[in-house]
């Protein structure tokens, strides 16, 4: 626990540090000094239980509900997906997937359109040759009739 996090829950609960210090036979910068480290010793923090008539357990139980108190934007977001986030996810993917198997068929039919079209223009090509030949054949055996 910070010094900060122990000056926080004293003022929190309406403890003021000159009073405190004063208990504790101590100036007030001395307490100060005490409660500006990032890893308050228990020593420290028992002297304070005693000079406020709490027990030690007070600053830990204090400080998980000052934790609970604290506005949300102090606490960092979590960033949780849903259940229903989940599934939409999963079957965005199900779609992309089976858009993305639609457009391969998609275009392997283009490509069999092409080629069946290619072959039937010829076709058709082959059956306006046997036409004219069959038109002009038939002109040559009415001319050679007559």
């Amino acid at each position: 626990m910070t010094g900060k996090e122990v000056r926080n829950i004293l003022k929190s609960n309406g403890f003021k540090l000159k009073d405190i210090a004063l208990n504790l036979n101590i100036t007030p910068q001395n307490l100060d000094e005490k409660l500006k480290v990032k890893d308050i010793k228990t020593n420290v923090l028992e002297e304070i239980s005693s000079a406020i008539n709490k027990n030690i357990d007070f600053f830990i139980s204090t400080k998980e509900v000052v934790e609970e108190s604290k506005p949300e934007y102090n606490k960092p977001k979590e960033l949780t997906i849903s259940s229903d986030i989940q599934i939409l996810l999963r079957m965005l993917d199900k779609q992309e997937k089976e858009t993305e198997r639609l457009n391969s068929e998609n275009e392997r039919l283009t490509q069999e359109n092409i080629r069946l079209n290619s072959q039937l223009d010829q076709l058709y090509r082959e059956k306006r040759e046997a036409e004219k030949k069959s038109v002009q054949e038939g002109d040559v055996s009415v001319a050679g009739v007559g």
